[in-house]
């Protein structure tokens, strides 16, 4: 079972595309210690965070301001959120756009900042913090992308016959049982 985020806002449809249907996984609303999404028996080793193109374009560039007067970066939480994910076995960075439309969203919201400013940041973010970065397209890419990727890790937890195949593939998977 896929796990969402309580925090997470509009929530992806996850699928995936089996003997010519678009079919829809389960979801179970929980709250994460990091990420928005996960799989059930893997909460401590699988993690996804996901980022609309509005969302990453103010986590990068956006400020709040704290009832004391300081201004904080969103970028500063999104690091530390990162930084939460390190023990992870298997994380990625899923952005819901394609680097065209950071572009446009940078150069409209934030019209001093040069785009390939942008994209140099979240390059050295993903190398940072060592988490694969995907460029969905969009919702629909996003949400097949999250069906297919959790959606073999919460197969191969639930079905045996799957974690055999993946062992006999050699691979040592933490969500795999002996």
């Amino acid at each position: 079972m896929i796990i969402v985020d309580t925090r997470e806002q509009k929530p992806l449809e996850p699928w995936i595309f089996r003997g010519g249907q678009r079919i829809v996984l389960p979801t179970v609303r929980a709250t994460l210690d990091a990420g928005d999404y996960s799989v059930e028996g893997a909460e401590g080793a699988v993690a996804l965070e996901r980022k609309s193109i509005s969302d990453l374009a103010s986590t990068l560039y956006g400020s709040v301001e704290s009832s004391s007067g300081d201004r904080a970066g969103h970028l500063d939480r999104f690091r530390r959120e990162l930084l939460r994910l390190q023990p992870f076995a298997r994380k990625w960075w899923l952005v819901e756009g394609t680097p065209d439309e950071l572009d446009m969203h940078v150069l409209d919201r934030f019209r001093r900042i040069n785009p390939a400013s942008a994209h140099a940041l979240v390059a050295a973010i993903a190398c940072d913090y060592n988490i694969p970065l995907i460029w969905a397209g969009n919702r629909l890419r996003a949400g097949h992308f999250l069906g297919t990727t959790l959606g073999r890790i919460a197969e191969q937890i639930s079905n045996p016959r799957e974690a055999a195949k993946a062992r006999a593939r050699g691979l040592e998977l933490p969500w795999l049982k002996p």
